[in-house]
């Protein structure tokens, strides 16, 4: 078996990755997609049966349906990062904002003010009104 490093510029030149540099013999067993997926396809056998079992013995298996929460978790949209956010729509390239508000992790803000943005760090919930967060590395 070949053992290739990482990459696309160490496979061999005959590699399926660059078919306009395989041999004419090597191209001729080449199939064409649309055969070979039909060929998987008819060889897969849908589950029948189902079970049910407690969730620590389901390792493994497949799930009959989908599972739904009864609640929405997170309950809202929260920051992935220290930053600002605000509301996309409402701000012009180069415009200053003032911060109206300080955001923790864990915490909900208030509503944004017009023309205004949260001061808002990672966890914390985004406010009412505000559909975007720039890190604060972006920032001046």
């Amino acid at each position: 078996m070949a053992q290739w490093a990482e990459g696309p510029a160490s496979r061999p030149a005959e590699s399926p990755a660059n078919p306009s540099k395989m041999s004419s013999k090597a191209r001729s067993k080449l199939r064409p997609v649309d055969e070979v997926l039909a060929e998987i396809l008819a060889s897969v056998q849908p589950i029948q049966e189902t079970e049910r079992l407690p969730l620590a013995a389901a390792s493994g298996r497949y799930l009959a349906e989908d599972v739904v929460s009864l609640v929405d978790v997170p309950p809202a949209a929260g920051s992935a990062m220290d930053g600002y956010a605000f509301q996309r729509s409402k701000v012009s390239a180069g415009e200053w904002l003032t911060v109206s508000a300080r955001i923790a992790a864990g915490s909900l803000g208030k509503p944004l003010a017009p023309g205004t943005l949260a001061r808002i760090f990672t966890g914390a919930s985004l406010p009412e009104g505000a559909d975007t967060v720039v890190m604060q590395e972006n920032t001046e």
